[in-house]
């Protein structure tokens, strides 16, 4: 059985969205309901950690309050695909792979080539563009937190970091990479989904990444589905300077701007982030 774990914030949401979808479902599963609508929890991490502490179920699924599965068996080929997936540490439904080299110009960014998952996002049903469409589990290094599956017997051994991940990003991020230190992968797996939020990165995001660079810092890039980074910060600084300089000369001669000023809003929020 899976254990489906949830923070809310919004019962007309998650009534609508995630339990809508769960009730059509072929397979019975257990519904952990985390209320934050009292702001409680400050983090994620904290609330799903507390959430998996009274599951009882052999898998974990830790879902956003709004998503919404699509198919009625979706839970049904989500533990098959779970119980074929080699040497399972966590899988979801988008993430990106590890390229040998991340090019300086595409610090920021979420390459096209990296990125695998079936999801829609938002009211227009905005579909996730990869290059590659994923029709089994697929390694990867990093997945995206809206949907989260990890066996019971890999949690009771690693639990979402609260130190590290002390608000409500990167905590997928985070995991994917450290099961790596049990000997283990993060898959994702050809799940679709349709998720209402469109995802943001603001400076809590990035002040939680530079805590992901330190813990992680034997990784020289990290990829994730709100942008690709080196470790090192002050390379990530001098990447940002360059695109939006290079985008500012281009400026001058008639080309489109957007991704200069979208690295220049990076630039600042990373270096306001402390």
């Amino acid at each position: 059985m899976i254990s489906v774990i949830s923070v809310f914030n919004n019962k007309n949401i998650l009534e609508e969205w995630l339990l809508g979808s769960l009730r059509k479902q072929s397979s019975p599963c257990e519904f952990i309901g985390v209320d934050n609508t009292s702001g409680k929890f400050s983090s994620a991490a904290a609330a799903l950690n507390w959430g998996a502490k009274i599951s009882k179920g052999e898998y974990f699924a830790f879902i956003h309050q709004d998503e919404s599965l699509s198919g009625n068996d979706w839970l049904e080929k989500a533990e098959a695909f779970l119980r074929q997936a080699a040497d399972l540490g966590v899988a979801g439904v988008a993430g990106m792979l590890h390229s040998p080299r991340l090019s300086i110009w595409q610090v920021g960014t979420a390459p096209v080539e990296n990125r695998l998952g079936l999801v829609v996002s938002g009211s227009e049903k905005t579909q996730l563009r990869c290059k590659t469409v994923v029709t089994a589990p697929t390694a990867v290094q990093t997945l995206d937190e809206q949907v989260l599956m990890i066996p019971a017997d890999v949690f009771s051994r690693l639990q979402f970091d609260e130190v590290a991940c002390d608000n409500w990003h990167l905590y997928g991020v985070d995991y994917a990479l450290s099961v790596g230190t049990l000997g283990l992968k993060a898959y994702v797996l050809p799940l679709p989904v349709h998720h209402k939020s469109l995802g943001f990165v603001d400076g809590r995001f990035l002040r939680t990444l530079k805590k992901i660079f330190q813990k992680h810092r034997d990784r020289k890039a990290i990829y994730t589905t709100s942008g690709s980074w080196f470790t090192n910060y002050r390379l990530d600084c001098a990447a940002l300077s360059l695109m939006a300089a290079r985008a500012e000369a281009g400026r001058w001669i008639g080309r489109n701007t957007t991704g200069g000023r979208l690295s220049m809003n990076l630039l600042s929020l990373l270096l306001r982030s402390g």
